[in-house]
């Protein structure tokens, strides 16, 4: 894992999926005073990490979603069994993220673990 301090506000949280190829997960801090809000949350296995890097900057009070695929909201669950903290998405996302729907060109919903 790699957090990097972008601006005053603003922390990356990287971290590399091995599957055949590299691939970076990010997700984001937005700190405001001793607050942390989280933006996206990643893929589940990387969740304990982000949670310590989180901790390390502040107290977690939210979490932003920016769309509900697996990648993004992979590791929310993880979070609500350590906070009581809202999630929030915007409105047209939540029947993806519920489960009440499958994103478009996609047999299945996604487990999404959230709702």
């Amino acid at each position: 894992m790699n957090l990097r301090q972008l601006s005053e506000h603003v922390y990356q949280c990287e971290f590399e999926l091995d599957v055949p190829l590299r691939i970076p997960v990010h997700t984001w801090f937005i700190k405001d005073g001793d607050d942390v809000y989280i933006v996206d949350t990643g893929i589940e296995r990387f969740a304990d990490a982000q949670i310590r890097a989180a901790l390390a900057i502040g107290d977690p009070k939210a979490i932003l979603l920016t769309h509900g695929h697996s990648d993004h909201i992979g590791g929310a669950s993880k979070w609500l069994e350590r906070f009581d903290i809202p999630i929030f998405a915007h409105q047209k996302e939540l029947k993806y993220i519920n489960g009440e729907e499958p994103y478009p060109n996609k047999n299945e919903v996604e487990n999404t673990g959230v709702a």
